[in-house]
């Protein structure tokens, strides 16, 4: 049986290896546009799987630990 991983599986698995990550290069590493990871984010986030933390210039998301 086939696994199919989706776009919030692999910015999971990115923050698992690297911890934390900006959403332009997280968007980079996974091939979607930012606003695309910045959705994931949101989701991901409500269902208290990754912390965001936000500066005046960059979305970052933050592995829980």
């Amino acid at each position: 049986m086939a696994v199919i991983e989706t776009k919030a599986d692999e910015l999971m698995g990115l923050l698992k290896e690297k911890g934390r990550i900006s959403s332009k290069d997280a968007a980079k590493a996974i091939g979607v546009e930012e606003p695309y990871v910045r959705k994931l984010a949101l989701i991901l986030h409500k269902r208290d799987l990754i912390d965001i933390n936000a500066t005046a210039f960059m979305l970052w998301l933050v592995a829980k630990e």
